[in-house]
């Protein structure tokens, strides 16, 4: 009789890793570190949002002052071209009473 190989005798044996496969712990170690990173930059861009919403608010508060300094602008404006028209306007009444003024003195003198 001839003997047969046992099948509880052999021993699996692992392959030896490839050239260009890598292991397992350093595909772990690369796949914490890739989580690490996604983790990292979700938290930074979460500071970034709440950076840009504070900035939002500002420039709210900002454009508010910004409206109620053009309507005094606008006001100042308007209370210029009225002052402007009341000073031309007495001006052009005192040159009239000037003028007769004059004519007064002049025509006094000649005589």
């Amino acid at each position: 009789m001839t003997t047969r190989p046992s099948k509880t005798t052999t021993t699996a044996t692992t392959p030896p890793p490839q050239e260009g496969t890598p292991k397992i712990e350093s595909v772990l170690q690369d796949h914490q570190f890739g989580l690490q990173f996604v983790f990292d930059v979700n938290k930074q861009i979460g500071k970034l949002e709440v950076c840009v919403e504070h900035v939002e608010k500002r420039l709210e508060k900002v454009e508010t002052k910004l409206d109620a300094l053009q309507l005094d602008i606008h006001g100042a404006k308007k209370m210029g071209w009225v002052f402007g028209i009341i000073v031309s306007a007495i001006g052009a009444v005192g040159l009239v009473f000037l003028n007769k003024i004059l004519d007064v003195v002049v025509n006094h003198y000649k005589h």
